[in-house]
């Protein structure tokens, strides 16, 4: 469907059959790979520290994934923030539990990497021209609340993606990514928490003026919670204004159950933009809470009912694969995918 985007307000529901993805008509795919470039990993974590904002201390982790070489760009910069779950895994199993202690874990218990779930996002979104930093937040994981904790931590890694970025670099890079980070165009997406967390982080972002460590245009969630609408032990309501927004709701979610993130494309589309900018939401028919992460077990609880059918873990993903790098190539690459929409 082809619609004007001055402004947009869309609603798609989408279908999946068995683990192929159904696209709108004449919709183009924006889920694979550009062979030409080869896919690069690294990571940076800097355990226990103290970031403003966040009231104890937290590590500040993340996988990267980045064109090997990086021989073009500045490229443009995604960041990743996963959901409220167990940090402490059995190893050899995807049994996660909480900890007394986030991020600690018991003994003979290893961190859950909440963070590489969406690997198979990155892997292919870099291919396109991107740079992709998913967070780790253990550390907020398994404690009340933490939405603008999540947020801030967001923000505190954008000041170290600045710090990368400068003529002089700055550790664990050194200059490996001087000049080559684009920080005035930044697309955040996020799962469950996560996905208010990120949006909690375009929040603050903003707050913060000239002194902003990037200028975030692009906002993306999957399944997100919307719990500071009734109060978080933060401020009021976070909202997608004046921001390119995406919201992906999987009907079957046995978490996120109330689909809570309606109300923030409700609230987003009421002609609040300073500039009107697009607003789209997708509803999946068939799909659940956990297999957006593709370390997360599926949910104990059967909630597909009626005549919906759930769908397979590699059908979810290839659907999280569309909307989210078809939000990103289209709002942050300039690329046109908006049919997807």
């Amino acid at each position: 469907m082809k619609t004007s985007f001055s402004k947009i307000a869309l609603i798609a529901v989408v279908i999946v059959a068995s683990a192929m993805f159904v696209f709108p008509q004449n919709a183009p795919d924006p889920s694979g790979i550009n062979s030409s470039v080869t896919p690069a990993n690294t990571e940076y974590k800097f355990p226990k520290v103290n970031v403003i904002g966040i009231p104890y201390k937290v590590d500040v982790w993340a996988t990267v994934w980045y064109p090997q070489g990086l021989a073009a760009g500045p490229y443009p910069l995604v960041i990743i923030l996963h959901g409220n779950h167990g940090i402490c895994r059995v190893p050899g199993t995807m049994t996660d539990i909480c900890s007394a202690s986030p991020p600690d874990c018991p003994g003979g218990m290893i961190p859950t990497p909440n963070h590489e779930g969406y690997d198979y996002i990155a892997q292919r979104l870099v291919t396109w021209g991107y740079i992709v930093a998913s967070i780790n937040a253990n550390a907020i994981n398994c404690r009340a609340n933490g939405y603008k904790e999540r947020g801030q931590l967001v923000i505190e890694h954008l000041q170290r993606w600045k710090g990368w970025n400068s003529v002089a670099g700055a550790p664990p890079f050194g200059t490996q990514f001087s000049g080559k980070v684009d920080l005035t165009k930044v697309s955040v997406f996020g799962h469950s928490r996560g996905g208010e967390g990120v949006r909690a982080g375009y929040n603050i972002n903003l707050s913060l003026g000239a002194t902003a460590p990037a200028t975030i245009i692009g906002v993306s969630e999957l399944a997100p919670t919307d719990a500071c609408r009734v109060g978080c032990g933060g401020p009021a309501t976070y909202n997608a204004y004046n921001v390119n927004f995406s919201v992906l709701l999987p009907a079957c979610d046995g978490d996120v159950s109330t689909n809570e993130g309606m109300r923030v494309f409700d609230r987003a589309q009421q002609n609040k933009d300073t500039t009107l900018l697009p607003k789209a939401q997708q509803f999946v028919w068939g799909a659940n809470h956990n297999f957006l992460n593709s370390e997360w077990e599926e949910e104990a609880a059967v909630t597909c009912n009626g005549d919906q059918t759930a769908i397979t873990r590699p059908g979810e993903q290839n659907v999280g694969e569309v909307y989210v790098m078809g939000f990103v190539r289209n709002y942050v690459g300039g690329e046109d995918f908006k049919a997807v929409f």
